[in-house]
């Protein structure tokens, strides 16, 4: 018997940064929130919870994942 795997229907991703990266994830903030149908939770200067940076959350259903990942990978090369 072939157990089925649940489809994936949602993510969520956080965006760290620090006080030398805010002004980029802001700007990314603000344009993927004009470019996509996501949910931003709120913005953290300083560590919550086991997060280990400053950090902001994007949750997003799973037909957003393809276009808002590589905006979320440039931004972690900066």
């Amino acid at each position: 018997m072939t157990r089925r795997r649940p489809e994936i229907e949602s993510f969520h991703a956080h965006v760290y940064f620090d006080e030398s990266s805010r002004d980029a994830a802001r700007a990314l903030r603000e344009e993927d929130e004009a470019r996509f149908p996501i949910t931003m939770g709120r913005w953290h200067e300083r560590c919550v919870g086991p997060h280990p940076r400053w950090s902001y959350q994007i949750a997003f259903e799973a037909e957003v994942f393809d276009r808002l990942a590589p905006d979320l990978a440039n931004l972690a090369r900066q």
